[in-house]
Order: C-alpha cells, then structure tokens, then sequence
C-alpha cells in the first residue's frame, strides 16, 4: 500500500474545502498519490466521496482520479465497496456505477466479472437503478 494513514487523514480534512488552500491540498495529494497507480490505494480514496461536498466540481478530481486506475481492479475494487458506498455516498457510487456501465469497454469488463459479482450487481440494478429502465436493461444483459 503507497497511501499513507497521513496523507488519507489529511485528504479527509482538505474535502471539507473550508479554505481555497483544501482545494489544492486535495488535488496536490490525489495527483501524488494517483502517480503510483497502487491499486490497493483505491479503496481509501473510494471513502473519499462525500455526497453533501460544496464543491462538486473538486470532487470530479476524484472521479478522474480514481477511473485513471486500471479499470478491472478499478470496477472490482467499486464493486467490493458498494455497501459502504450506498450507505456512505450513494450518489457518487451511482455516478461512478452509470459511468462503468454507459462506457462498452467498462461493460465487457463487468461481464467477465458477472459470475464473481453476481449478487451486489443484482443489488445495484434492485436497489440503485430500480426507477431506471434503461440501466435496468443494461444490467440485465450482463
């Protein structure tokens, strides 16, 4: 694991965005730690989300930072995390989930995952896309 618990403790203050200073504390550290591609990183950058940001747009550097990651260990790594997800961010871990599935190549890879996931991927489509027939197709086709 390249992150380290100060570098999370520090991320975690500066996604409060309380002073322009956060802003580039956050992005500053994710570019740091995003250099290294250690997927085993993903998971704490994962709980970096906060559903009630400020600054949604400063956010988007997280999106961008954790889809640079290879995209198998990306979508495994989302895929294991969906509880904690949907309890903890539901919106970003929905924005995230219709970016995997609006991509083809990001699809193939959830289908060759199918059979490992089958059970929170039943869980995404009942519980996070239950009023949208089109990812509902979607993920039905997997």
């Amino acid at each position: 694991m390249s992150i380290n618990l100060k570098q999370i403790e520090l991320l975690k203050k500066a996604r409060n965005f309380d002073t322009q200073d956060d802003i580039i504390i956050f992005e500053d550290l994710l570019t740091d730690i995003t250099k290294k591609k250690d997927i085993t990183d993903l998971n704490d950058l994962l709980t970096l989300f906060d559903d009630g940001t400020e600054f949604p747009e400063v956010m988007y550097s997280l999106v961008h930072a954790v889809e640079s990651y290879p995209a198998k260990g990306y979508i495994k790594t989302l895929l294991n995390c969906y509880y904690t997800g949907k309890e903890q961010w539901p919106a970003w871990y929905k924005d995230l989930m219709i970016r995997i599935l609006n991509s083809p190549i990001d699809r193939e890879i959830l289908k060759k995952l199918e059979n490992e996931y089958t059970k929170i991927l039943t869980h995404i489509k009942d519980d996070l896309f239950f009023d949208d027939p089109e990812y509902q197709k979607i993920l039905g086709s997997l």
